[in-house]
């Protein structure tokens, strides 16, 4: 949601193209309402969540699609690779976190964030993602030299 809404207000709205990120919307609804009535009838709210990320994954990709199709020049695009790479195997370490590892109320919560969040960092220092560095090396106190 995060990616899809900074791309969309961020980028597509200033630059003139909110007729687009409007349609993209109102088909990412309507995908919405269509799903839910197929899958929360046999998966309840199981389904409702699938409906809604499945709507939503749509209305970033397609977002995310509009803008590379655009002049506009967003370098962060060209890294995107590495960030779903990074995601991809922060859910493998996850699902594989809780078949070796039964875990329960906030205790997993807190798990899962702090092992989701490094290994997302972990796998972009390894990837070297540029601006993930930049952060660092501002951030972490530099050596001084006597």
């Amino acid at each position: 949601m995060c990616v899809g809404n900074f791309v969309g207000v961020q980028m597509l709205m200033p630059t003139g193209r909110q007729n687009q990120m409007t349609t993209v919307y109102m088909i990412a609804a309507a995908m919405n309402v269509v799903l839910n009535g197929l899958l929360i009838p046999r998966y309840l709210a199981v389904g409702a969540i699938v409906a809604s990320m499945i709507a939503e994954a749509f209305s970033c990709f397609a977002q995310v699609y509009l803008l590379k199709k655009s002049e506009f020049n967003f370098p962060m695009l060209a890294d995107l690779p590495k960030y779903l790479g990074a995601a991809a195997a922060m859910v493998g370490v996850l699902l594989s976190l809780h078949v070796l590892v039964r875990l329960s109320g906030p205790l997993a919560t807190i798990a899962d964030i702090a092992v989701g969040a490094a290994t997302y960092f972990s796998v972009l220092l390894l990837l070297r993602e540029e601006m993930l560095i930049q952060v660092l090396t501002s951030v972490l106190p530099k050596s001084r030299k006597k």
